[in-house]
């Protein structure tokens, strides 16, 4: 995946503990979605692939979100307050692999 340095700028703006887990979920989704394109829509982190929304990621005082996207049905917002509220490596692969293969699949 190509590291955007918006990206880098978005992160480093935010305070230590939320940097780290900004940073954590980034290195998550490059791992799961190596061919997804790293970009700055709606001023956050997003990823896609094939030009299609897979996720974002979004920075606050002090916690952070991840946004996997998709139809009301599909759709998830996971907020983390703390390393220890983060998902495993495992399940937030499955969760990437998941919305990935579910956005972009062809439409009937």
């Amino acid at each position: 995946m190509d590291r955007d340095s918006r990206v880098d700028a978005y992160i480093a703006a935010m305070a230590p503990p939320v940097q780290a887990m900004l940073q954590h979920l980034r290195e998550a989704i490059a791992a799961a979605l190596p061919d997804a394109a790293e970009t700055i829509k709606w001023k956050v982190p997003h990823y896609t692939v094939a030009g299609r929304n897979v996720a974002g990621l979004a920075g606050f005082k002090a916690h952070c979100s991840l946004g996997i996207h998709g139809d009301k049905e599909h759709s998830r917002y996971i907020r983390i307050g703390s390393m220890a509220d983060m998902p495993g490596r495992h399940e937030l692969a499955a969760i990437l692999v998941e919305a990935r293969q579910r956005i972009t699949a062809p439409k009937p």
